[in-house]
């Protein structure tokens, strides 16, 4: 069998369709080399994320050796839901939310760096000042700012 014949084989058994692979390694363009569990070749260039190349957005990043579930869209491959996760990347051009519903990720680190920032010990003499490096605390809830929605 032709290497043509074999990716038409892929083609023509897998529109609309996905398969069950074993991840064989994660590159550093986001696309993954996987080996399907059943007869097929395996498959390279399996993209994490909606466009090639990609960046941006909810990566999830299968670790090696784990099981994914791969779909077809045009013809292009791509990971819909994998059984282990070695890194989860968000890259957007926002604030991240992360909450529940009773805490804030981003105000409840907010909150510790200002109970940092306000810190104050018992001395012999009498409390102590606010920490010396009173800038560095502030500078790290700036950035915690610009990356987490307080809100």
């Amino acid at each position: 069998m032709t290497i043509k014949e074999l990716l038409q084989k892929i083609i023509d058994k897998t529109d609309n369709k996905t398969l069950l692979c074993r991840v064989v390694n994660v590159n550093a363009d986001y696309t993954a080399t996987v080996e399907p569990l059943n007869e097929y070749p395996s498959l390279n260039d399996v993209r994490l994320t909606a466009k090639l190349q990609s960046q941006r957005g909810f990566i999830l990043v299968p670790k090696n050796n784990s099981i994914v579930c791969v779909a077809f869209a045009d013809n292009y491959p791509f990971i819909t839901l994998t059984s282990e996760i070695q890194d989860i990347i968000i890259a957007i051009d926002g604030k991240i939310t992360l909450k529940n519903n009773t805490e804030n990720f981003g105000k409840l680190i907010v909150d510790l760096i200002s109970a940092i920032e306000r810190l104050t010990v018992t001395t012999a003499v009498g409390p102590s000042g606010t920490p010396i490096n009173i800038a560095e605390f502030t500078t790290i809830k700036n950035r915690f700012k610009n990356l987490l929605n307080i809100n």
